[in-house]
């Protein structure tokens, strides 16, 4: 896009320069801003893609302090503007700005600390960051680049220099003021802009440091299965906390009896004799005390507090990888983080080394999920961590396969170190538990369990967030390398996108794009499979932060859709009014797709809904200089593509023979001794 197509102005649009290109001002009326003052601006907002020219003009207008005189006078002069138009929709026109003016006066309601300073501009970013006719960021650096050089030569006229003329018309209400217009259905009032500006307000209220890292049990699990890599877990602990039997607290009786009487008994202090025995004569008492026939009262002991602690030991050797592995880490969360345990609980993977395991956030439990040994049975863990010599009062669970527990050397450590195992707990592929307790020194089953996994599973894909969770580390690169394929020998269609990118839909309807600039591969890459039977007219937007465009149209039936590359939405609508037109293709610019045809501009906006508005096409517009530039790149980048290739077809087997050559069919490719690569016919075998 060149520059002095964004800078347009005329004599009956509300600003114009002054001072020389120096001001900024409302025609006939108060200064706007100094020109130094946007170029500042545009420069800061060049990395998302700019807005319109206009549109940023209208938002320092409602930031100005004051602003509602400024309002009024843009207001003023646009109405009159619109009034004394012959052709058009009025109506509609001042339907737009009717919608754009209560916007502005919106945002000159703002608190002062939001509209000055840095903040002002970080309210142009959010304002803007994904608006209604925005430019590519191609085209904003462009735009910029030229800015730049202008002030290298020593030029400080920038916009008197790089605006240009027009007239007015339905691209000034449709593209500049609409984009304020519906900034006001994205944010209806005050309260929407500052949440999203200043983020959560500050707590009056003085929060206890302590409290800052207590996290509730059932938001654990829920920020748990938020995870893609937690969800298979945390999806099972709510049912295991229904039907577990492990108990959740200690207790060990106190030394000091106190309380009301619990039992009688034939045994006990003296002091404890029912009154009762002394109604008898002596001789009485005392042989019914040397018989032990006397009867004492048993008074209640109250529970004390237990010091034992839980460790929890996981089997994660080779047996366990998979689904016994999600249930043994679903198992020692639901024993760790019931909500009414009070046991200190520890935890360690084993398999040939032993690790210790941390669950206290749902980082941590990402990260032990994702640990896993090598090891056929986890002997040498077991015997690594006895080897410790655990201190005070432990409770040592174990968690494995039945197979990792059947182990000859896993039985032999069990053995040697029978008396410090409390529970053991299987787990099998099918989602059966059986806890074993170590009970008068024998193994007893205390209770089975088996879960049914996929209805578990299923139901919890209910809750689940539908936004991906990105857990690699700031700084750490993502190896994406796409599968390249070579040019298209016979494509249906060929088109270039706003960003320069040349497309080719085949005869097998695959969409396939050889990328321009720093992202040039060598070859093609498969954007699409399975483009809408029928389409035989196609544009495609610039790629901005991962989201693209792709338009095609069925002139069968008139139907035009727009498909979101990244998430796979589309919105269609019927083109009645399309006919071929000397401007043969749609094209994509300044944030909306266009058809021209007979003296009119269609545009196609992809929002909430896909929405159309036709415009005049007056001769020398700058959109059919941008078509035909359009079409001129997409013949240099066609010209330079190399379709001839030397392919091998027929291939029905492809193997790797006895002397280690490649063979396709019945030939093999053989290295020669003058290190050349010869196709030549493969010897039986």
């Amino acid at each position: 896009m060149q520059s002095f197509s964004y800078f347009i102005r005329n004599e009956n649009y509300f600003w114009t320069l002054e001072e020389d290109g120096d001001v900024i001002a409302v025609r006939g009326g108060d200064t706007i801003a100094y020109s130094e003052f946007v170029i500042r601006i545009l420069e800061d907002l060049a990395d998302q893609g700019l807005p319109p020219f206009g549109s940023l003009l209208l938002a320092i207008t409602a930031t100005n302090h004051p602003a509602n005189d400024l309002i009024r006078q843009v207001e003023t002069f646009i109405r009159r503007s619109v009034m004394g138009e012959t052709q058009g929709d009025v109506e509609n026109r001042l339907k737009v700005l009717d919608e754009t003016v209560r916007f502005l006066d919106l945002l000159a309601s703002l608190p002062v600390k939001y509209t000055t300073g840095k903040v002002r501009v970080q309210l142009f970013q959010l304002l803007f960051a994904d608006c209604h006719g925005k430019l590519s960021k191609n085209s904003s650096r462009q735009i910029i680049s030229g800015i730049n050089q202008l002030k290298d030569t020593g030029n400080q006229k920038v916009l008197r220099t790089l605006s240009g003329e027009d007239r007015f018309g339905d691209i000034n209400i449709y593209e500049e003021f609409r984009c304020i217009a519906l900034l006001g259905r994205k944010f209806p009032d005050t309260k929407a802009i500052v949440d999203k500006l200043a983020g959560i307000p500050e707590i009056e209220e003085k929060v206890l440091e302590e409290d800052d890292n207590i996290l509730d049990p059932g938001d654990f699990i829920g920020s748990l299965m938020d995870h893609p890599t937690g969800f298979p877990v945390g999806a099972l602990i709510r049912s295991l906390w229904s039907g577990m039997s492990i108990p959740i607290h200690h207790s060990l009786p106190g030394t000091q009896p106190m309380g009301g009487f619990s039992d009688l008994s034939n045994k006990g202090d003296l002091d404890k004799l029912l009154i009762s025995e002394f109604a008898g004569d002596d001789w009485m008492f005392l042989s019914r005390l040397a018989n032990n026939e006397a009867l004492y009262l048993h008074r209640e002991i109250p529970p004390g507090a237990d010091q034992q602690e839980r460790v929890i030991l996981v089997d994660v050797t080779l047996k366990s990888w998979g689904t016994p592995k999600v249930l043994a880490y679903a198992i020692l969360l639901a024993i760790a983080k019931h909500p009414k345990t009070d046991i200190h609980c520890t935890a360690y993977a084993v398999g040939n080394e032993l690790y210790p395991v941390a669950v206290d956030t749902v980082d941590d439990v990402i990260q032990s999920i994702q640990l896993v040994d090598g090891a056929l049975h986890p002997a040498a863990g077991l015997t690594k961590f006895f080897g410790r010599s655990p201190r005070g009062r432990v409770e040592v669970f174990f968690i494995a396969p039945e197979d990792s527990m059947r182990h000859p050397a896993v039985q032999k450590v069990i053995s040697d170190h029978y008396s410090n195992f409390k529970y053991w707990v299987t787990v099998s592929q099918e989602g059966k538990i059986l806890f074993y307790r170590n009970q008068h020194k024998g193994r007893k089953l205390i209770q089975q369990l088996t879960l049914s996994l996929d209805k578990l599973w299923e139901q919890g894909k209910g809750r689940r967030r539908a936004e991906p969770v990105d857990n690699e580390e700031p700084g750490q690169d993502k190896l994406r390398v796409p599968i390249l394929f070579p040019p298209p020998r016979s494509a249906k269609k060929m088109f270039i996108s706003d960003d320069s990118d040349l497309f080719a839909v085949t005869k097998e309807r695959n969409l396939l794009c050889s990328r321009h600039g720093d992202m040039a591969l060598n070859g093609w890459e498969l954007v699409l499979e399975e483009v809408q039977a029928g389409a035989s007219l196609f544009a495609m937007g610039p790629k901005e932060n991962g989201k693209q465009l792709f338009l095609y149209f069925r002139t069968h039936n008139r139907e035009l859709t727009i498909f979101r590359l990244d998430t796979g939405e589309s919105k269609s609508v019927i083109f009645d009014e399309w006919k071929p037109s000397p401007f043969a293709d749609f094209f994509y610019t300044s944030g909306r797709f266009h058809y021209m045809r007979d003296g009119s501009i269609w545009a196609f906006d992809f929002q909430d809904e896909l929405l159309c508005s036709k415009f005049d096409l007056r001769p020398g517009h700058v959109f059919a200089d941008r078509y035909h530039h359009l079409q001129d790149e997409a013949i240099k980048s066609k010209a330079g593509l190399s379709l001839t290739l030397s392919v091998l077809k027929n291939i029905h087997n492809i193997y790797i023979n006895q002397q280690g050559n490649l063979v396709f069919n019945k030939h093999e490719l053989v290295l020669s001794k003058a290190g050349h690569i010869q196709l030549l016919s493969a010897a039986r075998e």
